[in-house]
């Protein structure tokens, strides 16, 4: 039997109940997101006896339900998060040697760019990725995606929630959104998954 991915649930503060994100890890860090037999568990364990399907456009659906799903790939990783209402989720490889301020304002966002200029800079990479995850979480939210669509400012945004993961392999960002009443919440950070019990 092939290694089964570690799964690890996303406690998203301020979030509604029904909105569940979990991350998870397979076991080849260098393929983007998860192997397809690791989806299928992904998707056996978060979603037991529905099926999910691709519409046209990509958007992932859980067929016979009404539930909404978003998923997002990284090296390694892949993020699903569903509620009974519209949803997006984004996951980030965190890069530490990426100069955060080299990134164009015009494509991030100017106020969002402000915030970064006059983040600590200890804490700049985490306000980046967390802002970064949110921008394109809140795209998948309404369907739209990168290579259309603008990132929306997120700065000051009440509507928002993110999680963050450490993993042996590498540091992931996760943010997520909902259109259900979420609060920005400071970043949770979980252990190695070697800490954790894993399905």
């Amino acid at each position: 039997m092939k290694d089964c991915p570690k799964f690890h649930p996303l406690k998203l503060r301020s979030a509604p109940k029904r909105l569940q994100a979990v991350v998870a890890i397979g076991k080849n860090t260098s393929r983007r997101g998860l192997a397809p037999y690791e989806l299928e568990r992904l998707f056996s364990h978060m979603l037991p006896g529905y099926t999910v399907a691709r519409e046209a456009s990509g958007r992932p659906i859980v067929l016979g339900s009404s539930l909404q799903i978003s998923l997002s790939h990284a090296d390694g990783v892949t993020a699903l998060a569903l509620a009974p209402f519209p949803v997006g989720v984004d996951v980030e490889c965190v890069d530490p040697d990426f100069d955060i301020l080299d990134i164009d304002p015009a494509l991030f966002g100017e106020q969002d760019f402000r915030v970064l200029q006059t983040c600590d800079v200890s804490s700049r990479r985490d306000c980046f990725y967390r802002l970064w995850t949110l921008k394109e979480a809140n795209l998948k939210l309404r369907g739209r995606n990168l290579l259309t669509d603008t990132l929306p400012s997120i700065s000051g945004a009440r509507d928002t929630s993110t999680a963050w993961i450490t993993s042996t392999s590498g540091r992931y960002c996760v943010g997520a959104v909902g259109s259900g009443p979420l609060n920005l919440s400071p970043r949770p950070v979980l252990g190695p998954p070697a800490d954790r019990a894993g399905s």
